[in-house]
């Protein structure tokens, strides 16, 4: 897509009061949200314990029934008075967490409330370093949207419209064997290698094209519902997805349906901007666009457990380009020898690292 460059661990209690007020309505079926005190006082640690106060009050008819709820799914029915539950670890996820009472009259009226509680991580990321071990050439015409190693087989996708493709590329020597080019009314985005087809987002159709790995064929497409399509991997059964936001989602790889989904959060903020993404041994690696970092994020909570900044070496490519380059955005992750490659946007050098922590190497 075009873009230019843009403890101990906390034990707290978060507490909603919610005052329902229900006013009559036309049909026995309109809603209406009532008159109504919310207050949240501070913000929740993954894993910590969260009291919630309610107080229903029957105003304007007599309550059949009151119910709590957590992200759409029903906790347990409420008493009318007032009363302080704690909220179950096990429907509570880290990120935006929505509480909602539904309540319903004897007259058939409902009235509703909700409140988002942000829940944080409850680890404090590393900071990884890493060296480079390897200097390869890029082609610095591929706008870099896809990037993915398999049995020596370097995949990149590019973007930009009018020059959107696929292409394998012998990673020692960064010869093309094989390219097909998207119709210039795609922006092309994230691939991913998957049971011999590759997978392939576009910015803001809203569409995904499948390809025989071994032809490059196109064998089938899907749409979604997301407004753009950023970053692809797989973790050999879903598809994972970006799409510009803190969320990443699990697709179906057969009918791209959202298996699951999570939201990236460290100890101390959400990460927005997640683009191109590797999967790697439980974890995805994440480049944050308009930023210098790669996030090591937990891929079945969504918290993030490290990261890394490349920042010598985007100024390294760009000391190094002929032209003007554009952001990091470039993760592959190779089998052999445990290692990443990473490159960007018209970058002219891709590079081989390895991660270390204190001086040490480590497996990613």
């Amino acid at each position: 897509m075009i873009r230019t460059e843009r403890n101990n661990f906390l034990y707290t209690t978060a507490i909603v009061l919610i005052c329902f007020f229900f006013t009559s309505c036309s049909t026995p079926s309109n809603t209406r949200k009532p008159v109504s005190v919310i207050k949240l006082n501070k913000q929740s640690t993954y894993g910590s314990s969260v009291k919630l106060g309610i107080k229903v009050l029957p105003k304007g008819g007599k309550i059949k029934q009151a119910s709590l709820y957590i992200n759409g799914a029903k906790v347990k029915d409420l008493p009318q008075n007032e009363h302080a539950l704690i909220l179950p670890n096990n429907q509570l996820h880290i990120g935006k967490n929505k509480v909602e009472v539904v309540a319903l009259k004897e007259n058939g009226k409902i009235g509703r409330n909700s409140k988002i509680i942000t829940l944080f991580s409850n680890q404090v990321p590393q900071n990884l370093d890493y060296k480079v071990v390897k200097t390869l050439k890029h082609h610095d015409n591929h706008f870099t949207e896809g990037f993915e190693i398999n049995d020596h087989i370097l995949y990149e996708s590019t973007g930009e419209y009018g020059t959107s493709g696929i292409y394998k590329i012998k990673l020692d020597n960064q010869k093309i064997i094989q390219s097909t080019m998207l119709d210039s009314t795609y922006f092309g985005e994230g691939i991913t290698l998957l049971n011999g087809k590759i997978y392939q987002l576009t910015y803001k159709k809203q569409k995904a094209f499948v390809y025989d790995d071994n032809t490059l064929k196109k064998v089938g497409e899907f749409t979604y519902p997301n407004k753009e399509g950023w970053g692809l991997t797989n973790d050999g059964k879903n598809l994972i997805m970006s799409d510009g936001s803190s969320t990443i989602y699990f697709i179906n790889p057969d009918n791209f349906k959202e298996e699951r989904r999570i939201q990236v959060y460290s100890d101390k903020q959400e990460f927005n901007y997640i683009n191109e993404l590797e999967y790697v041994n439980g974890y995805i690696y994440a480049n944050v666009w308009t930023t210098d970092l790669i996030v090591k994020i937990d891929a079945k909570t969504g918290a993030v457990v490290a990261t890394i900044s490349l920042f010598d070496l985007i100024n390294s490519s760009r000391l190094k380009s002929k032209k003007e380059i554009d952001v990091l955005n470039g993760i592959a992750y190779d089998k052999r020898d445990q290692s990443l490659y990473v490159t960007g946007k018209f970058w002219p050098n891709i590079y081989k690292i390895k991660l270390q922590h204190n001086g040490e190497d480590i497996q990613p």
